[in-house]
């Protein structure tokens, strides 16, 4: 009874450790696959609105596989690498699933500001900005 305690109270944590990640990645999932998104009437501030979400959403990916990868980990050496692997697929993946939806294409560019996002974080969390 003690040992199946002790796994189950490991795969609750696991399971709410990565839980958040694979919820927000649905949510990217989701909005890739709208063949037309909410944005402004002005070209410009439709770009800046746009990749500025492209940042904010992958800078939350990020962070939140950044928690989920290093749960059980309390040095101040953390796993940086392996979320930002992870993220720059997902990223990948993402704009190819936009070539099977509607009215959307790919574009590398906007891998690069989803990685910005991811950076971001990254800088922030080891106090380099």
């Amino acid at each position: 009874n003690g040992i199946l305690n002790d796994v189950s109270k490991k795969l609750l944590k696991l399971f709410s450790a990565y839980l958040p990640a694979g919820v927000w990645a649905g949510i990217i999932y989701v909005f890739s696959a709208q063949s037309s998104l909410p944005g402004f009437d002005v070209v410009f501030y439709d770009y800046v609105f746009k990749k500025f979400s492209h940042m904010f959403v992958y800078a939350v990916f990020y962070f939140l596989l950044f928690r989920a990868v290093n749960y059980e980990n309390d040095s101040l050496k953390k796993n940086w690498w392996l979320p930002f692997v992870i993220t720059f697929g997902y990223a990948v993946l993402d704009e190819f699933h936009q070539v099977f939806t509607p009215r959307r294409h790919p574009s590398p560019l906007d891998v690069g500001f989803d990685m910005i996002g991811a950076s971001v974080v990254f800088l922030r969390q080891y106090r380099y900005i």
